[in-house]
């Protein structure tokens, strides 16, 4: 279908229009959210002062051994000392990075090659994961969460990045020219490359197994194929002991074991897998049945147009570690939902995998069909928004009755939270939080 000579000067606005539509939403959301929770029992306390990196250091460590071995509760520990503007660009920048990786894995490139196809497709990626995503705040906004799955996830597939390009043809750690700087320059950023491994596998513990997972079944195909490069078996070993100093940490060992002694859940066994796996399978499903809809949606039309063999090698993968790391969770003491990120991710990387393959006409057809999508989860994305507005509201009020109160004596009194959040955030109270991040020594937090 040939284009009109405006259509093209138009395209690459429309971009970057959906781009900017992107951006600006994340970072008002961000904005938006609160300190919730876990953030205050991983801060430094109310009015803390002279926090030197020894101090930092302990507390890192602290939480390391004693409870969370994941690099996401580090994270969220060190921009406790940031001011919140700065960590809300931040994690808006990586939000989008996000996006961006999730784009690429899917369609081996980045925006701007079909603008209008690839406005389509960040568009619907938003939809997906902001529509789809069950208590999307908890993963994109709130800071603990975010730190924990959202930034690890993201550092994990910028890590497996360079892998998967060698995988597709391109080494982006050759060498330019021979000269003895260019190699000793290749030597460092690859070694400093390999040595992030070991921090990128204490990501999540059903997320940097998959990984570990992904990289072995690259190296097979790559020596299979005669071009592995030696720094790939570094990688997978960097990420391979990154991922079982997670899952044996003693922390990890705690948690389980404190869930497990909450919900009443019996040690793993071969049998306790099996009973575990279908109903952590259908919770799978169940949390991403958007994206699978329009997955089996798009191969109904995929087939029908006998499109070649490639794409289905690579959408079956893609439903194989997803269903392999949902799969991992039967041995999690309870289920929740932002646990099964990168399941999700892999099935979104899966339909624009199919979706890139299409034509104009398709994919116009489609975009039409993504407007009205759109148009029925506008009154969610409203609700999520006005979630956030009321929430910071009400938790910008409880935080400053305490304060108000921190001098006198007896029982600090503040209203209980009206808003029940339904999708953007835990809904625990936390009072005993805030107690803890105020240091009432005794002195209890009574909601009314």
């Amino acid at each position: 279908m040939k284009k009109p000579k405006h259509f093209a000067a138009i395209a690459p606005w429309v971009l970057w229009l959906t781009i900017s539509i992107i951006v600006t939403w994340l970072f008002v959301e961000n904005i938006q959210t609160p300190k919730i929770d876990e953030d205050f029992s991983l801060s430094f306390g109310y009015g803390a002062k002279d926090v030197d990196l020894q101090i930092i250091y302990a507390r890192l460590k602290m939480q390391y051994t004693g409870w969370n071995a994941r690099f996401g509760e580090g994270l969220s520990i060190i921009w406790d000392l940031a001011d919140e503007n700065i960590y809300n660009t931040v994690n808006t920048a990586v939000t989008f990075l996000f996006f961006i990786l999730i784009f690429f894995l899917g369609t081996r490139r980045l925006p701007g090659t079909s603008p209008i196809k690839d406005a389509v497709m960040l568009a619907g990626i938003v939809v997906m994961f902001l529509g789809g995503l069950k208590n999307p705040g908890e993963i994109f906004f709130w800071r603990t969460g975010s730190t924990n799955y959202l930034w690890s996830l993201t550092c994990l597939l910028l890590y497996i990045l360079p892998v998967f390009m060698l995988f597709q043809g391109k080494d982006v750690f050759a060498s330019v020219g021979e000269t003895t700087r260019s190699r000793a320059f290749r030597f460092v950023t690859v070694l400093g490359y390999v040595l992030c491994g070991i921090i990128v596998g204490h990501a999540n513990e059903n997320t940097s197994p998959i990984a570990v997972g992904f990289l072995l079944f690259v190296v097979v195909s790559l020596v299979r194929s005669h071009r592995c490069a030696w720094w790939v078996f570094m990688a997978l070993l960097s990420l391979t002991i990154g991922t079982l100093m997670l899952i044996f940490a003693h922390s990890t060992m705690h948690r389980i074991a404190f869930y497990s002694n909450i919900f009443g859940v019996q040690p793993l066994t071969a049998e306790s897998f099996i009973k575990n796996a279908p109903h952590t399978a259908l919770f799978w499903v169940s949390h991403a049945k958007i994206p699978l809809f329009i997955l089996i949606f798009l191969i109904l039309i995929y087939v029908c147009r006998l499109y070649s063999g490639r794409v289905w090698r690579d959408v079956g993968f893609c439903l194989l570690f997803s269903f392999g790391s949902a799969i991992m969770l039967a041995v999690a003491p309870y289920l929740h939902p932002r646990s099964f990120l990168l399941p999700f991710s892999l099935i979104v990387i899966a339909t624009l995998n199919i979706f890139d393959q299409f034509n104009d006409r398709i994919v116009y057809a489609t975009g039409i069909l993504l407007l009205i999508f759109i148009a029925l989860i506008t009154p969610r994305v409203l609700t999520i928004h006005n979630e956030f507005m009321q929430r910071q509201h009400e938790a910008n009020f409880r935080y400053e009755a305490v304060v108000s109160q921190l001098g006198g004596d007896g029982d600090i009194v503040i209203p209980a939270f009206k808003v029940k959040s339904k999708f953007a955030y835990v809904g625990f109270p936390h009072t005993k939080r805030l107690g803890e991040y105020f240091k009432l020594n005794g002195r209890k937090i009574v909601e009314y």
